[in-house]
């Protein structure tokens, strides 16, 4: 593994670390909601509909969504963004120009 890309894996344990510490804080009662733009991209992998749904504009997930996937499996949570069937020019950002048709990242509940 190159240099760029351990301080990038050690950034992203970092980051989840964080994130469970802070989701970990809020009372049991409370609803949860995390959003973000994490740089994820969830693909339709059968192993992950139960977290994801099958709806997603990507065939495979990222090294990111893998990450959050995992997160979203130890916190019971699910991506509600891609549980529903859309027309795939629905799935990107909405009036922004990009180049690219990603989708937004992170909508999860519990």
């Amino acid at each position: 593994m190159n240099r760029r890309r351990k301080k990038r894996r050690r950034k992203n344990d970092n980051f989840y670390a964080h994130l469970e510490r802070v989701y970990d804080m809020a009372p049991n009662n409370n609803v949860k909601i995390v959003l973000g733009d994490i740089n994820a991209k969830f693909g339709q992998e059968r192993a992950y509909y139960t977290i994801i749904g099958k709806h997603s504009l990507h065939k495979t997930s990222n090294e990111n969504g893998k990450l959050l996937i995992g997160f979203s499996q130890g916190k019971n949570v699910v991506m509600r963004s891609t549980q529903f069937p859309r027309k795939d020019k629905r799935k990107g950002y909405l009036g922004i120009p990009r180049r690219t048709n990603d989708e937004p990242d992170c909508s999860y509940i519990n």
